[in-house]
């Protein structure tokens, strides 16, 4: 019935757009529960309806998320087979059944470790894609690492290219950061996906989000709950359903100085409830009630009635004579039916003869299948070999890890000053399964970086920003290439901080400085050159990038 309604209402809202009678934000939709509010959404996108919607649960069968968590598993714990497979054979990789048991029964490992056949090419990629996730993780901080894997599976275009765009693609997003909000406080990445899977698991009462908030020429859907003080020039009460009338179990006495609660106990029997026990008068404890709900329902009505400035368009439906539906009190003050009239544009577009095929067509979809764009890392830019003068993994010397340490570490730091630098310091040499003997180490680098010049600036500085993930279009022969087109460059910034107009844009380096300092400059200047170029594209200010080598708290300016 809602979706039904939907369709009604958003060709009536698209024709009085047309005719220059309304805007799209004179219209608000009024639901009485929020369960359906996804019809009236669906219904809108397929008839290009701008809207944005309050009241539905961000988390509420957001299946991109749902489709990464394999994946996300199989990162955290490599030798859970039963992850991997399920990676394998879900929508972001679409191995079938018969190919996986025809690998397995050839000696096939679903270890994300393991060498595929070239004849098992789809599953050959799928555990490359899991190495490779692996691998990042080990040298990102874990939000950062769900992020950047994320975007190699182009998970959130993926959610904006099918229903409701905006807000999947939001939601999306909105998972993003509570990753780096848990991330921020020291969360290892295997209770990170837990956490985002119990999200799922059990949607909170969390607002959805749409990815452009800054749309204001829009229908607005939102629940009753949320509506109260707002207004508009027509509003819709939507969704001919009943409301849900939950039972009375509980009475609330509110008439002393102290409210005191009467508790009914029962229990599921059949399609009803039977009950177990009940206290001394709930007769008339529970007709009171009722008399409590009935005026609480009235007053929500008056709320809803009372929104509409111009025009007030009421759902409701009727059976075998009788006016059904959550706003059925305010039928007998519709004065006319709102008619879409038969001629319906929608309509007239989707029937008619079939659509005859234009020359060039098999040109237009040789262009469509070629890539509009390409993506890339900055350091994928910047060093094009790993065989360079210096072998500059972060860290050497001590491994990647080392140096994941340090980085987290000093993120937690900036974000929180009252951290207990020891203990965090100790619980991420565990997270990183490295030798606890290594904590006076981390403390030595510690209290050299909290002498340095560079740490004092920051710490006044007027604004600052730690591991801050960027993407931007640019064009490709000004990353070095030499091809027309765009990329989308991405990266994540160690960090950056203000001092009046002017940003300073900082990249951490662990790696050993002993007599190799300006061949490590060397290596890294172009990456943080790059950097900050492109935050001054960003906010439209001059910015200077710089390196900071924690082995001996050298900073340098490039």
């Amino acid at each position: 019935m809602a979706c039904a309604e939907a369709e009604v209402v958003g060709n009536w809202i698209r024709r009085q757009v047309a005719s220059g009678a309304r805007q799209w934000s004179d219209v608000l939709l009024v639901s009485w529960q929020r369960p359906r509010l996804s019809c009236y959404a669906r219904a809108f996108e397929r008839l290009g309806i701008p809207y944005e919607i309050t009241g539905s649960k961000a988390f509420n069968a957001l299946s991109e998320l749902d489709a990464a968590m394999p994946l996300l598993r199989a990162v955290v714990l490599p030798e859970d087979e039963v992850a991997v497979v399920a990676f394998l054979r879900g929508p972001l990789c679409g191995v079938d059944d018969d190919a996986l048991y025809r690998y397995r029964k050839a000696g096939g490992s679903f270890s994300p470790f393991a060498k595929a056949a070239p004849s098992f090419e789809a599953i050959a990629r799928g555990l490359q894609m899991i190495r490779d996730a692996i691998e990042d993780a080990r040298k990102h901080p874990p939000a950062a690492a769900i992020a950047r894997l994320f975007d190699s599976i182009g998970l959130i275009a993926l959610s904006a290219s099918g229903d409701q765009p905006g807000t999947r693609s939001g939601n999306l997003l909105l998972a993003l950061s509570i990753a780096r909000d848990l991330s921020s406080r020291g969360e290892t990445l295997a209770s990170i996906v837990e956490q985002l899977a119990e999200l799922l698991e059990n949607p909170p009462d969390i607002e959805e989000l749409d990815v452009d908030p800054t749309r204001t020429n829009a229908v607005r859907l939102m629940n009753l709950h949320q509506v109260k003080g707002l207004e508009a020039p027509v509003v819709f009460l939507i969704d001919p359903a009943d409301e849900h009338d939950f039972p009375v179990d509980l009475f609330v006495d509110r008439s002393g100085d102290e409210s005191l609660g009467h508790f009914a106990v029962t229990r599921e029997w059949g399609k009803g409830r039977k009950e177990i026990g009940l206290p001394v008068g709930w007769a008339d404890h529970e007709q009171r009630e009722k008399e409590f709900k009935r005026a609480e329902k009235m007053r929500l009505l008056y709320v809803a009635a009372t929104r509409a400035k111009e025009m007030l368009v009421v759902g409701f439906r009727t059976s075998s004579g009788k006016v059904k539906g959550a706003w059925r009190e305010l039928a007998s003050r519709v004065r006319e039916k709102v008619v879409i009239a038969s001629g319906d544009d929608v309509a007239t577009q989707r029937g008619g003869s079939t659509p005859r095929l234009t020359p060039d067509i098999g040109a237009q979809f040789e262009r469509a299948r070629g890539p509009s764009y390409s993506v890339m890392p900055v350091t994928k830019v910047v060093h094009g070999s790993h065989l360079e003068l210096v072998k500059a993994e972060e860290g050497l010397g001590k491994g990647t890890s080392w140096g994941r340490v340090l980085h987290r570490l000093f993120e937690a730091m900036l974000r929180n000053e009252a951290l207990d630098v020891r203990l965090y310091a100790s619980n991420l040499l565990k997270d990183e399964e490295r030798d606890p003997v290594e904590l006076s180490e981390v403390m030595r680098v510690v209290e050299a970086v909290r002498g340095s010049g560079l740490w004092a600036r920051v710490k006044v500085a007027d604004e600052r920003y730690v591991e801050i993930p960027f993407a931007l279009e640019v064009p490709r022969r000004d990353v070095g290439l030499d091809e027309e087109g765009v990329t989308l460059l991405h990266g994540t910034i160690d960090l950056v901080f203000r001092e009046k107009d002017q940003w300073f844009i900082v990249d951490y380096k662990s790696d050993s400085t002993a007599n190799r300092l300006d061949a490590l400059i060397a290596y890294y200047k172009p990456q943080v050159e790059h950097y900050a170029r492109f935050w001054s594209q960003l906010t439209s200010a001059p910015a200077t990038g710089g390196l900071f080598f924690v082995d001996g708290g050298i900073e340098h300016w490039v």
